[in-house]
């Protein structure tokens, strides 16, 4: 019976496919937003806090002593933000990390290839760029970059590889020693990166010279309230045309099938029976749109996470299994309540004039 009606399979099908798409796209771009930041702390930036300085006017022992009195884990690095450009090119903003002890690093900075996702170690000479930025110049190793010098003059570095970075900018790993040759100037290591209870360690630094702050992940972790509210606008537009298409497709069937369910009646098949006649052709359109729905959606929320990479952003691009669950469950309640609804028609028939229905 489901098949046999071909335009109201197709346009069943096809409907909730539709409304199967929105959902999935939306629910995909809230997860893919809200997470990649919080997988690039949990797998990549293992540190917690970081305690910044000013290099020039600081007193590192001090710092270093105070951390290990509090069995603070550490390591220094150099964080500084830099123009670079490919050749002729136009200047953007990138940070540049420089690191003294390579092996140290690995507590807490993993850096990973991203297409064979094995370890990179820090290269003695050349830099590792950050995936979006790579991919934006269409860098590779062998590659070459114009850093800007403090003196304002370009520097030419290589590229050494790419590594996996989903924070909202372009990142540069480099060792100390490839800093200094490529910049003619000293790594201003001025940045703890720290690991474990740093409760109290505000109140001892805060008046020490050199202090700038000390701050937790938070402020690179999350989404903005305009995106939220855009990927919720997404939610409740897609709800609301599954509710319009389900109800629709389904008293329009009830309407065209009237002669014919008046008929089951009559010959003895009780309202249940009668019901369940006409859900069982719902749900298998239904759960027909549902799948489709769903393949064709995390195609789509492939599409869509690719075209919000802009600038230096970059985020998860595998398939949200979670996203088409939450859709798939969602577009199944919607379908039972819309169905119930559509059903009360039956109850309506007008069994003494078959002719009439």
């Amino acid at each position: 019976n489901a098949f046999g009606d071909k335009p109201r399979m197709l346009t069943t099908v096809i409907g909730v496919a539709g409304c199967m798409i929105l959902l999935v796209v939306s629910f995909t771009m809230l997860f893919t937003m809200k997470e990649s930041s919080m997988v690039h702390f949990e797998e990549y930036f293992l540190y917690e806090n970081r305690l910044v300085v000013d290099g020039d006017s600081a007193d590192f022992e001090k710092y270093e002593t105070i951390l290990e009195e509090g069995n603070i884990e550490y390591t220094r690095i150099q964080d500084k933000v830099k123009l670079y450009r490919e050749e002729n090119g136009n200047w953007a903003g990138a940070h540049i990390v420089a690191v003294s002890d390579t092996e140290k690093l690995k507590e807490f900075m993993v850096l990973e290839d991203p297409d064979t996702r094995k370890l990179v170690e820090v290269p003695e000479e050349g830099m590792l760029v950050s995936l979006r930025c790579a991919e934006k110049h269409g860098l590779k190793t062998g590659s070459v970059l114009e850093i800007m010098g403090s003196d304002g003059n370009a520097r030419k570095a290589t590229v050494a590889g790419v590594i996996e970075h989903y924070l909202g900018y372009n990142l540069f790993v480099v060792s100390d020693s490839y800093y200094e040759k490529l910049m003619e100037e000293e790594a201003d290591r001025c940045v703890f990166l720290l690991k474990g209870n740093v409760e109290g360690l505000y109140d001892k630094v805060k008046t020490m010279d050199g202090f700038l702050f000390l701050r937790d992940n938070s402020d690179n972790t999350g989404i903005s309230d305009a995106m939220v509210m855009v990927v919720l606008v997404c939610l409740v537009f897609a709800a609301i045309m599954a509710v319009l298409v389900m109800l629709n497709q389904n008293v329009m069937h009830i309407s065209r099938k009237a002669k014919e369910l008046s008929v089951m009646r009559i010959n003895g098949f009780t309202l249940k029976e009668t019901e369940n006649f006409v859900s069982r052709d719902n749900f298998v359109l239904t759960s027909m749109g549902i799948g489709l729905g769903c393949i064709i959606g995390m195609i789509f929320g492939y599409i869509v996470t690719r075209v919000m990479e802009v600038a230096s952003t970059h985020y998860i691009r595998t398939p949200s299994i979670r996203a088409c669950l939450i859709a798939a469950v969602i577009g199944g309640i919607l379908a039972y309540i819309m169905n119930k609804i559509a059903l009360r028609r039956i109850r309506k028939l007008n069994l003494t004039d078959v002719n009439a229905n």
